[in-house]
């Protein structure tokens, strides 16, 4: 995983947005559109780039709004997703097509499978996040999710004040010290991923690149994860399947846990000893596999 796209490309919305994509494994493959976390981008995708050319998936992946090379939205709602993911795939001549996501592109990856339900197959979600706004969620937040997720609830005015040094520290070698630093913190499966230098190289690169326009776009992103989504989980009808890691320390279980309750005939599986980043790495093929 070297975090380098194949395929960088811009493609221009009917509001006169750009919206990013990048292309990893194969070309012709069936599509598969992928949502990045927060803070991320287009090229987190990279995680996925050995297994889907060996399943002939061609992944799409996608910069959300202010992030990477995606123009911001102004007022966006999580619900504005779908409609821009539908242009996309128009613009590429796709009528059908799956759906999968991380961490902070979970929400958007069950909003296209709530909206876009006469177009998309089926969806896979790993580590997902689940309704901050909604009923408890079993285990709680720690650490810095605990602190933005709450500050985004809490005072929304003041995001700024966090979100532009953060954002400015990504850019800078800061983000790579942080998590060595991090991962020293966590259960052995995620310290050993992040303390692998392809796949934390993979991971920096996505970071920075998701403040390439500012702090605008993951700020925004931040503000809409901790308010209500917009639509209902309960209405998804397509095939979904969940994966989640039971230590995870940055979005806890208990979020999917209350997902799989809602989702009809949802398929949900939780690994013991798998964390945050542990967990896309070591099972991103099975999440593709659901997919075919």
């Amino acid at each position: 995983m070297n975090g380098t796209p194949a395929h960088d490309h811009t493609c221009p919305l009917p509001d006169g947005r750009l919206l990013g994509w990048a292309e990893y494994g194969a070309p012709g493959g069936s599509p598969v559109f992928y949502f990045h976390g927060l803070p991320s981008s287009r090229l987190e995708a990279a995680v996925t780039e050995p297994h889907a050319g060996q399943l002939g998936l061609r992944i799409i992946a996608v910069d959300r709004p202010g992030f990477g090379l995606s123009t911001f939205q102004p007022g966006r709602r999580m619900t504005d997703w779908p409609g821009d993911i539908a242009a996309l795939a128009d613009a590429l001549g796709l009528s059908r097509f799956a759906v999968m996501g991380t961490s902070g592109g979970g929400p958007y990856t069950l909003a296209c499978a709530a909206k876009l339900a006469d177009r998309v197959t089926r969806a896979s979600v790993l580590c997902g996040l689940g309704q901050v706004a909604g009923p408890p969620t079993g285990s709680g937040f720690r650490g810095f999710s605990r602190f933005a997720l709450g500050a985004a609830r809490r005072a929304p005015s003041l995001l700024p004040m966090l979100c532009v040094p953060v954002s400015w520290g990504l850019h800078t070698w800061v983000v790579d010290a942080y998590l060595k630093r991090f991962a020293h913190r966590q259960g052995a499966l995620d310290r050993t991923t992040l303390l692998d230098p392809a796949v934390r190289g993979s991971l920096v690169a996505a970071f920075k690149e998701s403040a390439r326009a500012g702090h605008r776009g993951p700020c925004w992103d931040l503000r809409l994860a901790s308010a209500p989504w917009g639509f209902d989980p309960a209405t998804i009808r397509i095939p979904v399947t969940l994966f989640h890691g039971e230590e995870d320390a940055v979005v806890p279980a208990g979020m999917t846990r209350s997902l799989a309750a809602a989702i009809p005939g949802v398929q949900a599986r939780f690994f013991p000893g798998e964390g945050h980043y542990a967990l896309p790495v070591r099972h991103a093929r099975e999440a593709l596999e659901f997919l075919l």
